[in-house]
């Protein structure tokens, strides 16, 4: 049975919430875009549209460039720079032969993927659908997620690590729920 070491990546991995710099990424490049976003993020505090609805729509917008896959390339080579050596070095006891290590978040695969694949790791994260529609792995959605792709009956949930996510860690045989404020 393979063992999965699941890493969470915002505010674990990495020390800061990466779908928040991607939006200011996008946001200030142009003022139509910046305007766009102003209105989906005013739409969302004002709770006319959901947190999915708005990573959608600035997804969305972001994906229009013709650039975009290069500029997640670049945006993917940031966020390994700023890895957490603590966290690889908890993945590194954790880890051999028979280990599956999945990077897990609630942000979108289109630079989730691209980490996860530079660290030789599968992803498991926000994405859309066949249909188009966004699936928002966030909170209930990530851990039920988890359990769908990942079985108990199939995978051994040996080592977690995320700064939250108390539900879902519980569920492996170990994990460490890591405070950037209290670790460092």
């Amino acid at each position: 049975m393979k063992k999965i070491n699941l890493i969470d990546l915002d505010l674990t991995l990495i020390g800061y919430d990466s779908f928040r710099k991607y939006v200011l990424y996008f946001m200030f490049s142009d003022c139509v875009t910046f305007a766009k976003y102003i209105y989906w993020i005013f739409q969302r505090y004002s709770k006319r549209i959901s947190r999915a609805d708005l990573f959608s729509k600035i997804i969305l917008e972001a994906r229009k460039r013709s650039d975009y896959g290069q500029l997640m390339e670049k945006f993917a080579g940031l966020a390994i720079k700023n890895i957490d050596p603590k966290i690889l070095d908890f993945i590194k006891i954790h880890t051999d032969e028979n280990s599956l290590n999945v990077l897990c978040s609630a942000s979108p695969d289109d630079y989730v993927k691209i980490i996860a694949s530079k660290l030789n790791w599968e992803s498991f994260c926000s994405y859309f659908n066949e249909d188009g529609e966004f699936v928002h792995l966030w909170g209930i959605g990530k851990k039920n997620g988890v359990e769908k792709k990942y079985p108990k009956t199939e995978f051994e949930y040996n080592f977690a690590v995320s700064d939250n996510d108390l539900e879902l860690l519980k569920r492996f045989k170990e994990y460490k729920l890591y405070n950037k404020v209290s670790s460092s």
